[in-house]
């Protein structure tokens, strides 16, 4: 239910970040003031309390200034910045809410006084969300309060989200133009060596698998001549040319990679053999990629290979550019 949160509610590109299941006995186990700095549990696990660092999962040199609290279920969810959250310390006082599941852009008194159990957030009035079980958010290893609010609805999640996309990564001008979800059970499920000619699902539909003619995202006249492939939460990309991706057969060779995640300007071992699953597109070697989840790109209807790489990082997408302007 959750990865359907994070692509449908308002806009979507959120990537979760902290968990609760609904058999849980007290909100969020921790008491950072929502700060997103200390990591617990396994992620993506969520059968118990988990949280990443916030700020790994947006692209490098963004920061991310939304947040989205959702029950799991997405039955009672709230969009806000991160500067009504916890920009300011402050009781009881209305703070603005982008939008939720009662209404768009309106404020709610919330409590976020720098003790335990805060932030408190709320879809409506502190007190009011207590009678109306429309509590958002609370933390505490001990805050057994207004459990009531997600206990009933599959648990709670936060989200975040940046302004700066996968789109604007090395010089932006992306376009985006095959995509599965992080709970895909394959990779890209076609086998077209990466040519970009085939057409599936629906566009910018990120429940679900698709592809658009890679062609038709370029300028009339134009080619693209470089790929971007990266996760659904830009914390693992390459950028590479179209050339180095598919321009040849090969196998177990050195292919240069432009810019990646882990660095620019080196050479990572790919397969391209002209078969089922290929071309295996890696930010290190392929072996390597394999034990440290650094796969970007693989496909085939039954490749089920290496999924760790995408599925807890929101997805794997791919972008064109062209050097026509």
């Amino acid at each position: 239910m959750s990865f359907s949160c994070a692509n449908s509610i308002y806009g979507g590109e959120w990537v979760r970040v902290r968990h609760i299941p609904a058999e849980s006995t007290t909100w969020h186990p921790i008491d950072d003031d929502l700060a997103g700095t200390v990591e617990y549990g396994t992620e993506s696990d969520d059968s118990a309390a988990w949280s990443v660092n916030f700020a790994s999962k947006v692209p490098a040199g963004c920061t991310y200034n939304e947040f989205l609290f959702a029950t799991g279920d997405c039955a009672k969810w709230l969009v806000a910045t991160t500067d009504a959250v916890i920009g300011e310390i402050y009781s009881n006082v209305d703070r603005r809410i982008i939008a939720s599941s009662d209404g768009s852009d309106y404020v709610a008194k919330w409590y976020n006084r720098g003790v335990d159990l805060d932030p408190w957030v709320s879809i409506v009035d502190h007190g009011a969300a207590i009678a109306q079980a429309k509590m958002v958010y609370g933390e505490g290893i001990s805050n057994t309060h207004y459990r009531d609010s997600f206990q009933s609805n599959g648990g709670a999640d936060v989200y975040v989200r940046s302004d700066c996309r996968c789109e604007h990564l090395y010089g932006g001008r992306w376009e985006r133009v095959r995509h599965i979800p992080a709970e895909s059970t394959t990779w890209h499920p076609i086998d077209d060596d990466l040519a970009g000619t085939v057409e599936y699902g629906t566009e910018s539909d990120d429940s679900a698998a698709w592809s658009v003619n890679f062609a038709s995202k370029v300028p009339a006249g134009c080619t693209y001549n470089e790929f971007l492939f990266a996760t659904g939460d830009c914390a693992k990309w390459l950028v590479a040319t179209t050339d180095a991706v598919i321009g040849e057969i090969y196998s177990n060779v050195d292919r240069r990679i432009i810019a990646s995640s882990d660095g620019s300007d080196y050479v990572a071992k790919w397969y391209n053999r002209g078969v089922d699953l290929d071309p295996w597109v890696s930010i290190v070697d392929h072996g390597a990629a394999i034990a440290q989840a650094k796969m970007v790109y693989g496909e085939g209807i039954s490749n089920t290979h290496y999924r760790d790489s995408f599925q807890s990082n929101g997805g794997a997408d791919v972008y064109v550019r062209s050097d026509c302007r």
